[in-house]
């Protein structure tokens, strides 16, 4: 008798055999945006539209009208060392090189230099500038002007209207040659009392006459201790902040032509890059999805 043999039953876990008739898995469709892939096909037009927009930026710059610049510096007071040396020097001049930098681009500075300059205040506000170097007795003007000779021109003109305006108003050598007008005053009448009394102590006059005499002596003389008192410390006051004095005048102008024209130039280059990659990313998703119809 034949025996038959029965197909071995199926273990657990054991994979089921493949259906020879079911059709092969679709490969997976391609992402709709292939951030790489677009910007590695596509480079020349990133490129491209950098170099155009760039060269186009460099164009629109040197066609613009370039700005001069000059400068100049001016110090408070005088700068031999013995004016520094004295107490409360520093703190003094820096507050009147605050104070002078304000002047200087003030509206009656402005209104005189304009003026002078054949010039609208307004114009002279717009293209001047002035500030307090930190730390010193010290602050610039800064001009602007279209063409080099405007800019140092306008630069002279506020530092000789600072100039005058200071001279002006600054009333210390003044009060110090007053005071030693009446020093001199208070003297020669000392010395007068002094010989009146010794003519009096030699004709013999009334004691009482004497003793009056002596009494406006000592009195000329306490008026003459307190004004030389006053006159050293006007003396000090004026040789620490006595006027201005200009460090440096400007004699040329810098332009700011080849940075404008940089400026502009990277700024279109910049804009060509970032519109060539969004072209770029465009193309590329349109032709994914041309791909994924015709597929």
């Amino acid at each position: 008798m034949t025996q038959i043999e029965m197909p071995a039953r199926p273990h657990a876990g054991d994979d089921p055999a493949p259906d020879l008739g079911a059709a092969p898995s679709a490969r997976p469709a391609p992402p709709l945006l292939d951030l790489p892939r677009g910007l590695r096909r596509f480079w020349w037009l990133i490129l491209g539209l950098a170099l155009l927009l760039g060269a186009a930026g460099v164009y629109v710059g040197s066609k613009r009208g370039a700005t001069y610049t000059a400068a100049a510096s001016v110090n408070v007071g005088r700068v031999d060392i013995r004016s520094q040396a004295l107490p409360g020097y520093m703190s003094a001049a820096q507050a009147l090189a605050s104070s002078y930098s304000r002047v200087a681009t003030g509206d009656r500075a402005a209104a005189a230099i304009g003026a002078r300059l054949h010039l609208s205040p307004q114009t002279v506000a717009d293209r001047l500038t002035a500030a307090p170097v930190p730390k010193a007795p010290i602050f610039t003007i800064i001009a602007r002007g279209p063409s080099a000779a405007a800019a140092i021109g306008l630069a002279n003109a506020a530092t000789n209207q600072i100039t005058r305006y200071v001279s002006s108003t600054n009333a210390g050598d003044a009060a110090a040659t007053g005071i030693l007008n009446a020093y001199r005053k208070e003297a020669r009448r000392a010395a007068s009392l002094k010989l009146e009394i010794q003519r009096l102590r030699g004709q013999g006059s009334p004691q009482h006459t004497i003793s009056r005499t002596q009494l406006a002596l000592q009195t000329s003389r306490v008026r003459l201790q307190g004004l030389s008192t006053q006159y050293q410390a006007q003396s000090q006051e004026v040789l620490s902040t006595a006027g201005i004095e200009v460090l440096n005048r400007p004699t040329r102008a810098l332009s700011n032509h080849t940075k404008t024209i940089k400026q502009y130039g990277g700024a279109g280059a910049v804009a060509g890059l970032l519109l060539g990659v969004a072209l770029a990313l465009g193309l590329e998703r349109l032709t994914t999805r041309r791909r994924r119809r015709t597929a």
